[in-house]
Order: C-alpha cells, then sequence, then structure tokens
C-alpha cells in the first residue's frame, strides 16, 4: 500500500473558497460501482438451497442479523440492509488502497467522518421514533438538567470516536503493513529460509486484506452498537 497523495481541489461558493480531495470523490465513486455491480451479480441465480457464492452471502446476513436481533429484537431487521451495506462500502474501499494505482478512500479523514455522521443521523432517528420525540430530549437533561452540554458533547464525541478510529486504524495499518512485510522477509533471510514465490507486494496484499477487513467488521459493529444504545437508554 502506497502512501495516499490527495489531489486537492477549491471551488468558490457565495464568495467563499471549499477545498475538497478530487482523488476522494474519483475513488468513493469507484467504491460505490463496485458495490452495486456487487450486489447485482450476488443476487443472480439465487436458488432455495444455495451452493457457491450464496452460502457465503446468506452466512454474512445471517450473521449480521442475529447481531442486529440480539441488538434490537425484531427491530433490528430493518436495519440488516443498512449495516451490510456500510460493510460492504467500508471494505472495498479499505481494499482500495491494494490495488497499485488506486487509494483507499477510507485514509480521507471526511470520508470516515462523513459514513460516522450517517450513522448518527440513523441512530437518532430511529431513537426518535421509538421513545417520542419528548422522551428523545428527556435523555439529554437526565440525571441533572445543568448536564444538558455535557451529554450533547458527549453524542458528538461518541461519533467522532467512531469516524476517527476506522480513519486511524487504516492510516495506522497502512504503516504496518509497509513495515511487517520487510521485517518477515529479512527474518527469513537471516534464517536462511528461501522464499521464492512470496515477494514484498503479495505480502502487503495479504496484511492489506486482512486488517482492512477487520476493520470493516469493526466499524459495522461498532454502528449496531450505537443504534442499539440509543435506542434503549
Amino acid at each position: 500500500m502506497r502512501e495516499t497523495t490527495f489531489l486537492e481541489k477549491s471551488v468558490n461558493i457565495f464568495g467563499k473558497s471549499f477545498s475538497y480531495n478530487l482523488d476522494t470523490l474519483i475513488f468513493l465513486g469507484i467504491v460505490a460501482l463496485v458495490v452495486f455491480l456487487l450486489c447485482l451479480w450476488l443476487r443472480r441465480g439465487l436458488k432455495f438451497f444455495p451452493v457457491g457464492r450464496q452460502v457465503v452471502l446468506e452466512s454474512l446476513l445471517n450473521w449480521f442479523d442475529d447481531v442486529l436481533q440480539e441488538s434490537l429484537g425484531e427491530r433490528g431487521r430493518v436495519f440488516l440492509g443498512f449495516i451490510v451495506t456500510l460493510f460492504l462500502f467500508v471494505l472495498i474501499s479499505n481494499w482500495m488502497g491494494i490495488i497499485p494505482g488506486f487509494l483507499s478512500p477510507t485514509r480521507d479523514i471526511n470520508v470516515c467522518l462523513g459514513l460516522s455522521i450517517v450513522v448518527l443521523i440513523i441512530a437518532h432517528t430511529n431513537a426518535i421514533r421509538i421513545k417520542g420525540f419528548k422522551k428523545y430530549l428527556k435523555h439529554y437533561i437526565e440525571p441533572y438538567w445543568w448536564l444538558f452540554p455535557s451529554n450533547i458533547f458527549s453524542e458528538i464525541s461518541k461519533t467522532l470516536s467512531h469516524g476517527m478510529r476506522l480513519f486511524g486504524n487504516i492510516f495506522a495499518g497502512g504503516i504496518v503493513i509497509s513495515l511487517i512485510p520487510s521485517l518477515i522477509l529479512t527474518l527469513f533471510k537471516l534464517w536462511g529460509i528461501p522464499l521464492v514465490v512470496v515477494s514484498n507486494p503479495i505480502l502487503q496484499a495479504f496484511f492489506g486484506i486482512f486488517i482492512g477487513g477487520v476493520q470493516a467488521f469493526v466499524f459495522a459493529i461498532l454502528a449496531i452498537a450505537y443504534i442499539s444504545v440509543l435506542a434503549h437508554e
């Protein structure tokens, strides 16, 4: 995984200059297209008795469905499509950086915070729908009314933590990925173990797939936890 170099552009809106990363927008579009095409491919040829890719798909859906129902009851199934899509989007975004010449969108902090804000909106909308608006607002003045600013800051910090966790782990993972394969190859050479077919890029890809998968899984689980906590508080 190579070092991230985003191409920054700026645009004037109502006399004010706003900057954006063109590379991020391009690769976000690519990720969205890949997720869309992947869903179209997965839904083709579905059978009553699953085989091949359908086994993997149903296992993934059933696992997330079980987690959602344990956290939110039967209502949790409403979020199954959102959580699985979120998982696939983050997963493919993380893996994008493994491909030479491509950049991982999740190595841009704006993308990570944007995803966490989407989770924030979904979680709070669900909490209002379950509790009602008055009971929802009451949560922010408990146990004492003067803790209202602290409770608001707590919700903001959860969102920041959710996004920053993904960004920090992917950014740190990129550094680790670039170091560990070289370390392994060096140790094997010192021990006299021949490595004919294993190259540094192959090891980098292996660790990139592993770290990217773990972080996508963690991000989806934290999203479920956040939605569940707000619904039950």
